[in-house]
C-alpha cells in the first residue's frame, strides 16, 4: 500500500523533549532574582515576561552576536517592569541559566527510536522550532540532528509558528509538497493551526492529555504517530 506522506516534521520544546520541572521562564528568573537578594512575587515576573514578549515579538536576530545584544535589551526590559536597575551580574546570570547545559532537556523515551523507525521506512524528517540559534548545537548534543534531513527555526528564518512562512521554508529544503507531509507538534495554536495554514497535516502530541480541542489528529506519545501515517 503506497504511503500517504512522504515528509514528517516535529517541533522541538514539549515534543522531541521536555525541559526539567521548573524550567520556565519564570522559574528561571525566580531564582536567580532571589540568588542577588530579589524575592519578588512569581506572578510579577511572569507579567514582567508578557511585557517584554510583546515589546520583543517579531524581532529575528540574524546571528549569534545579534542574539546576545537582543536578550541584553530583553533582560533590561524585565528588571526595568519589575522596578530594578539593569544589573550587568544579574542579567548574566540570567542568560548563563537559560543556556541548554544549564538545565539540559531530556528527550521523550521513544522519541529517538520513533525518528530511527520512520527514516527506516523511507520517511523524510524535519524540524519546525520556534527557537533561537542555540538549536542547532542542542539537536546536535541529544543525537536528533543526525536523525534529520532539514532543521527550520525561526531565529534563522526570520518568522515563527503559526506563520505559515516558517512551514513552506521547511517543506522547500525537505524538498516535499505541503499535502505530502505531517507535522508533529505541542501546541495547538502555534503547531495545529499553523501546519494547516500551510498545507500540512497537523498532529497534536497531548502527553498530559489536556487538550481541549479536538478538530485534529491526536496523539499521547511520539510512537503513536505509525497510526495515523
Amino acid at each position: 500500500m503506497p504511503k500517504r506522506y512522504d515528509g514528517v516534521f516535529f517541533d522541538v520544546g514539549g515534543t522531541l523533549w521536555r525541559w526539567p520541572s521548573g524550567h520556565t521562564p519564570a522559574g528561571v528568573w525566580a531564582r536567580t532574582l532571589v540568588g542577588h537578594g530579589h524575592a519578588i512575587a512569581h506572578s510579577s515576573i511572569e507579567s514582567a515576561l508578557r511585557d517584554a514578549d510583546a515589546r520583543t515579538r517579531g524581532i529575528f536576530p540574524p546571528t549569534m552576536e545579534a542574539q546576545r545584544a537582543f536578550f541584553r535589551e530583553y533582560d533590561r526590559l524585565v528588571l526595568s517592569r519589575l522596578g530594578l536597575p539593569a544589573d550587568p551580574a544579574l542579567m548574566e546570570d540570567v542568560d548563563r541559566a537559560f543556556l541548554p547545559m544549564s538545565e539540559p532537556p531530556r528527550c521523550f523515551d521513544d522519541a529517538l527510536s520513533t525518528l530511527d523507525r520512520l527514516r527506516s521506512e523511507g520517511y523524510r524528517l524535519g524540524i519546525i522550532s520556534n527557537a533561537s540559534h542555540e538549536l542547532p548545537d542542542s539537536l546536535r548534543e541529544h543525537n536528533v540532528a543526525e536523525r534529520m534531513d532539514a532543521v527550520t527555526y525561526s531565529w534563522e528564518v526570520g518568522a515563527e509558528k503559526p506563520d505559515p512562512r516558517i512551514f513552506q521554508v521547511a517543506l522547500d529544503r525537505l524538498g516535499v509538497r505541503a499535502e505530502r507531509a505531517v507535522h508533529v507538534g505541542n501546541e495547538y495554536g502555534k503547531d495545529v493551526r499553523g501546519a494547516r495554514a500551510a498545507g500540512l497535516t497537523p498532529i497534536l502530541l497531548d502527553v498530559q492529555r489536556e487538550a481541549k480541542e479536538t478538530d485534529c489528529l491526536i496523539i499521547k506519545c511520539l510512537a503513536d504517530i505509525f497510526r495515523h501515517l
